[in-house]
């Protein structure tokens, strides 16, 4: 069940259990299926909780791990939207 919108806590607890369930999925099924969705998701989820860097991190795996993935155009694109700014 969603929390209320206004309810900071419980999209903490939320998004801290959807980070736990996705690094369980990368720690115990590494060759899972869909696993360049999985890594996608975990940038996202950093990406929400303001963990920029963790984030390119991931989408950076997903494009350079997984070429033909349906989410490498997804993550370039996520990349291009948070790159660190230039000195």
């Amino acid at each position: 069940r969603k929390p209320d919108k206004n309810d900071k806590a419980g999209w903490e607890r939320i998004t801290k259990a959807v980070e736990s369930r996705l690094l369980e999925i990368i720690d115990t099924n590494p060759g899972f299926a869909r696993m360049d969705e999985v890594i996608f998701m975990l940038g996202e989820v950093y990406h929400r909780g303001g963990d920029n860097e963790a984030a390119r991190e991931q989408w950076s795996k997903v494009v350079s791990t997984y070429p033909d993935s349906e989410f490498k155009a997804k993550s370039k694109k996520r990349l291009d939207e948070v790159r660190p700014p230039q000195p």
